[in-house]
């Protein structure tokens, strides 16, 4: 047995959405997407998670290291393309929230242009209204932004929608399009201002005085809409996992938790000591699920994280539908048993 690292144990708990086809994570800040040299990476863990071809899962879209949030892997190059195919089609939409230095103005709207490097500095991105500054590897980028509520014009709370996936376009657009950098954010804004410190620095909370300097970004992928996914997937082969030698009986309750229902299905298929449990299981008034179908249309919402609730509180920005979604989580995790997994020997 494959001994599971603490990184695999802490993204099992992690998991907003799980079917045959997709799965979807709730990234960290601070947690690399792939390319760590020691494996402390999302892609580095796919290995550890316990399922079979796990060679096979495929990272649907990105966030920056910085950035927690929704994050979706496939589990199938097959599921991987079709998913890029509904992201090239636009039918797939992106929410963010962040907290701005700054408000923008006007509170609403939309931000078109490119983002590219310039000629004399190739290695940092800008944005320019016309790109006619940047170098030829420039590329179009369009975002929505709204203001959800405001401290003077200290900070703001920002819902984003970005229209094209570009690489750090949301960081971008509002340091340089909106002139609002991301608290946090020191590659393209200060990370704070005298506002904001002054703000955070005389409350008492889970940051402190002393943590005004090393705020994490706040930006947070809030919400992922697929809105034509069971057609996306429709007539692709499900992933099953690989049937254990001998798994003990007492394992069934905890594999039920663990795997989606075909996958169980297909487990107890493959297993006489378990297919023999669930049988006794069955006599005694105890039924497995049927593999549910895939909705139509599939949203998944990751709630904002703790720290950037705190910044939230102390900069009195707090809104009623993320404290709502946060109490969502909690209640989750107040009555949902944790899931076990067996350690190696």
């Amino acid at each position: 047995h494959q001994v599971m690292t603490a990184l695999a144990k802490k993204l099992i708990q992690r998991i907003l959405y799980k079917d045959d086809f997709l799965l979807a994570f709730d990234k960290w800040a601070g947690l690399t997407i792939q390319g760590d040299p020691k494996g402390q990476s999302l892609a580095g863990a796919f290995k550890q998670l316990k399922l079979r071809q796990a060679d096979q899962l495929s990272l649907v879209h990105r966030l920056d290291k910085a950035t927690s949030g929704v994050c979706l892997v496939a589990r199938s190059q097959a599921v991987q393309q079709r998913l890029h195919q509904l992201f090239h089609d636009g039918k797939v939409k992106k929410q963010y929230h962040a907290i701005t230095i700054g408000v923008p103005y006007p509170p609403q709207g939309i931000i078109e242009g490119f983002i590219g490097p310039k000629p004399s500095h190739p290695k940092s991105l800008v944005y320019s209204a016309t790109g006619a500054d940047l170098s030829p590897s420039k590329v179009a980028a369009t975002t929505k932004y709204r203001v959800i509520k405001q401290l003077g014009t200290t900070a703001a709370l920002l819902e984003l929608t970005p229209l094209t996936g570009r690489k750090h376009q949301l960081r971008v657009h509002c340091a340089q399009a909106l002139l609002c950098p991301i608290v946090g954010d020191t590659l393209y804004g200060p990370g704070y201002n005298n506002g904001i410190r002054a703000q955070l620095a005389t409350k008492r909370g889970l940051l402190g005085a002393s943590n005004v300097d090393v705020l994490p970004l706040m930006l947070h992928a809030s919400r992922l809409e697929l809105s034509d996914y069971a057609q996306t997937v429709k007539g692709l082969e499900t992933t099953v996992p690989d049937a254990s030698p001998s798994p003990r009986v007492s394992e069934l309750t905890k594999l039920k938790q663990l795997l989606s229902p075909s996958e169980l299905a297909e487990l107890i298929k493959h297993n006489p000591t378990i297919r023999e449990e669930v049988e006794r299981q069955s006599r005694s008034g105890t039924t497995v699920a049927k593999p549910k179908a895939p909705p139509t249309r599939l949203i998944v919402t990751a709630a904002v994280p703790g720290e950037m609730r705190e910044v939230l509180h102390q900069l009195g920005l707090q809104d009623a539908g993320i404290q709502r979604q946060a109490q969502k989580k909690r209640t989750q995790q107040r009555y949902t048993p944790r899931s076990r997994v067996k350690r190696g020997r």
